[in-house]
């Protein structure tokens, strides 16, 4: 005996076969995934869906206020920048790794000073969309 499920797959009407079938006709938005709500900081931490953190940090308003995001860790040893208490910005345009000391710019994430000069922290791709700070789509 052939099951109901069967008789569907074998006309072309299975799970996979609808979900196409309607995907095709559909265009479903995707979500965005908000990092913070708003831009009214100087640095914080944020996660991403994988779990990873993020420091947002953004360049005063009289250098733009132009918001910048990297992982959390350090090209150094891997480590995070902070202490644990989600602060890295000693300076509003510089970043510090707690453990070996190294200084980062924030605008480029560019070591200038410590045991990783000249190595970056990598980017996380943004946009700030109606004062949102967002995963860039990718």
């Amino acid at each position: 005996m052939v099951s109901r499920s069967r008789v569907a797959q074998r006309a072309g009407f299975g799970v996979v076969a609808r979900v196409a079938h309607w995907a095709q006709r559909f265009s479903v938005p995707r979500m965005p995934h908000v990092l913070h709500p708003d831009t009214a900081f100087e640095q914080i931490m944020a996660k991403l869906p994988s779990g990873d953190e993020v420091i947002l940090v953004k360049t005063p308003e009289k250098s733009g206020g132009t918001v910048h995001a990297y992982r959390n860790s350090c090209p150094h040893v891997g480590v995070g920048l902070d202490y644990g208490n989600g602060r890295c910005l000693i300076a509003p345009d510089l970043l510090q790794c707690a453990l070996h000391g190294a200084v980062f710019e924030v605008g480029t994430g560019l070591c200038i000073d410590g045991p990783c000069t000249g190595r970056a922290l990598e980017r996380v791709a943004i946009a700030v969309v109606d004062g949102r700070v967002e995963l860039a789509s990718s």
